[in-house]
């Protein structure tokens, strides 16, 4: 009789469970291209702020160039990617404008105001910043051209799995049934 009771309530607690249910692409690819679009009207904002002693608003600047890091890769963080090609390629376009900009500085009379010296890029430092920034735009492109396909890579590895009570001859039980 114990055996009956329990796989009564074994069938009663049966059912079908999926860890996060499907997630849409659509809010991936919009996640990923509002974060870097954010990010890149902070940047360009920063040069329109500016107040009388600056030529940017330098605050507002490094805000967009530190979110810029992260937010095109919102997509895959919806789709539980939490490391992307695209930061990757992020990150070093970063570390090489900083390799250019530190290594590569000259001073030379400003243009704006040629009593005065202001530094200055030199050949080579402003290659390497300009390579550096064609990656970096092609990381954030990268990731968010990428933000639906992570989903969908999501959605496919999921578990889904199921108990079912089952009774056989001498007793019962309870079965597993997964798919992935």
């Amino acid at each position: 009789m114990r055996s009956w009771v329990l796989i009564a309530a074994l069938g009663v607690a049966a059912g079908t469970a999926h860890a996060d249910g499907d997630k849409n692409p659509n809010t991936a690819i919009a996640l990923s291209g509002v974060g870097a679009g954010v990010s890149s009207a902070l940047i360009v904002a920063s040069f329109f702020t500016a107040n009388d002693y600056n030529d940017i608003n330098v605050p507002m600047l490094e805000i967009g160039l530190g979110t810029s890091l992260i937010t095109p890769s919102l997509g895959q963080w919806y789709a539980h990617d939490w490391l992307t090609w695209g930061m990757g390629i992020r990150v070093g376009a970063a570390a090489l404008a900083a390799v250019a900009v530190a290594g590569e500085e000259k001073t030379a009379p400003c243009n704006l105001d040629p009593s005065m010296n202001c530094k200055q890029l030199k050949g080579t430092g402003l290659a390497l910043l300009g390579i550096a920034a064609i990656a970096y735009i092609g990381g954030t492109a990268w990731d968010v051209a990428d933000a639906g396909d992570a989903v969908v890579r999501y959605n496919h590895r999921q578990l889904t799995y199921s108990f079912a009570p089952i009774i056989v001859q001498g007793g019962g039980g309870l079965a597993v049934v997964g798919a992935f």
